[in-house]
């Protein structure tokens, strides 16, 4: 009789087992906010524990216009929702409907009065990656309580970019 129960509670125990396995893996990555890749330039994904020493752009801020000069000039102005979020950990959230671009970042500010962010999870066109992706430097100016320019502009043998972007704060 011994044997029969020890044998009923392996079954059982070997049933919850598989149960709990199937239930995870049944759950995608993207459902259940995976772990993120480290990012180069803070070798870190997500710093929401330490708030950074630098938090002049902390807020929401609203794209009023983002001026681009790449193999043509293109000038979109923001609408509702269109954002920058800086959060006082180093994230970034960005909503630009321009390209339908979505990205959730790590910044950094720099002694120059620079700023770059590495995405760890961008989106554009409809087309996603979570390989990192360093973007900038913008040159930080007009920044005060209600406003804020991002200019990044690159000059190459080969290519020359520009952008600028002009932010309102949020309420």
């Amino acid at each position: 009789m011994k044997y029969k129960s020890d044998f009923m509670k392996n079954v059982f125990l070997l049933c919850a087992i598989a149960l709990i396995a199937v239930g995870f893996s049944a759950c995608s990555l993207d459902n259940i906010n995976p772990d993120q890749p480290g990012v180069p330039i803070t070798g870190k994904s997500d710093t929401s524990t330490t708030v950074i020493a630098n938090t002049s752009l902390v807020g929401t801020w609203n794209i009023v216009t983002d001026t681009v000069s790449y193999q043509g000039n293109f000038m979109y102005h923001g609408t509702a929702g269109d954002q920058y979020i800086f959060t006082k950990y180093g994230n970034l959230y960005i909503n630009n409907g321009f390209n339908a671009q979505v990205d959730t970042a790590v910044y950094t500010i720099y002694s120059d009065n620079t700023v770059k962010y590495t995405t760890s999870y961008w989106k554009a066109n409809n087309t996603a990656s979570r390989v990192p992706l360093t973007v900038g430097p913008y040159k930080i100016s007009d920044l005060t309580s209600n406003t804020l320019t991002l200019t990044e502009d690159i000059k190459s043998n080969s290519t020359t970019y520009y952008e600028q972007i002009k932010f309102t704060k949020a309420p």
